[in-house]
Order: C-alpha cells, then sequence, then structure tokens
C-alpha cells in the first residue's frame, strides 16, 4: 500500500490505485464555468475528506473542455451515494451551463491544427470513412477511470490504441 502524504494531491501525483472521473464539454468553458466548476469541486472534495478520514481529491480543468476528478481511496472507499451526488452535480453544471457533461455518444479528438473538436458518433463515423481522423488521430478515451492509466497517458492518445479503433476503423 502507498502512504499517505500531505502534499497537495495533483492528478499526476495520485497513488495508483486511485480513481478518476472525466466529464467532456461539447465545448470550450468560459471561464466563469471554469471557476464555478472549480469552486464546486473544492466543496465536493471538502466533503469527502470529512465524511471519510483519509480521503483526498483533486480536480483540474484540461484543455478548456475536460472536467477531471480524482479520489485517492486507501485508508477508505468513495460510496456509491457519494459518486453519485458528484454525478448529480455535474449534470446541474451542464444545465446551468447548457452542456451535457455526460454523454458517452460524443467522440473528442484533436483536429490537425491541435484543437479539441467533438463529434457524435455518426459525424466521427464519417470523419474516419473519409479519412479525415485515422488511427493517428489524437482523441480523448473519457472511460480513463484509474490513477495508472491517466499517468500513463491514456487519456489523450492515438485513436489506434483505444477502442474507437475497433468501433470506427473496420
Amino acid at each position: 500500500m502507498n502512504p499517505i502524504t500531505t502534499a497537495p494531491l495533483t492528478l499526476d501525483t495520485l497513488p495508483d490505485g486511485c480513481r478518476v472521473w472525466i466529464f467532456a464539454a461539447h465545448r470550450p468553458f468560459a471561464t466563469d464555468e471554469m471557476e464555478s466548476f472549480s469552486a464546486m469541486m473544492t466543496r465536493v472534495v471538502g466533503k469527502w475528506s470529512a465524511k471519510y478520514p483519509g480521503m483526498r481529491g483533486c480536480h483540474v480543468v484540461v484543455d478548456d473542455r475536460f472536467l477531471v476528478v480524482g479520489a485517492e481511496e486507501h485508508m477508505t472507499k468513495l460510496s456509491g451515494c457519494s459518486a453519485d451526488a458528484m454525478l448529480r452535480m455535474f449534470i446541474g453544471l451542464g444545465a446551468e451551463t447548457g452542456m451535457q457533461l455526460v454523454d458517452r455518444m460524443v467522440v473528442h479528438y484533436r483536429d490537425d491544427d491541435g484543437a479539441v473538436q467533438s463529434a457524435t458518433r455518426a459525424e466521427f463515423a464519417s470523419l474516419a470513412k473519409s479519412g479525415a481522423v485515422n488511427a493517428d488521430t489524437l482523441v480523448f478515451d473519457t472511460t480513463v477511470t484509474s490513477s495508472e492509466a491517466w499517468r500513463a497517458g491514456k487519456f489523450e492518445t492515438p485513436m489506434k490504441n483505444t477502442w474507437l479503433a475497433q468501433a470506427f476503423l473496420n
């Protein structure tokens, strides 16, 4: 078991065996939306620490599009109710901003200019068929759920390294 420390926790310093949640937006967040997210997650992580001694959490916004949350659960596990409460908060934040932050039917990828794009699965299939995206296109795998996978770079990776290749490159 990894020792618990009091150093600031980040997604890159989460010990092995920690959980990660990734919520994706179809457009970049405005500054006020990112501030709202940060304040909300600070409250959530504070509640985790109060309810579950030894529990620590962290969060970050990536590319102004992805809300990523990590939980260190070595001393105690986060309850399903707490994870569900966080999910409900994200659904509420999405409603406030006019975005769906929990939509597994959208694929996020980097275009040739390096910008993050979002497409429905049907749109992404058309892009793959036309050659606009290919095995080397960087995609964002929002199914990453572990600190090990996050640190290994499996969140942003060439499509050929993900389940998306099998779904869209046949």
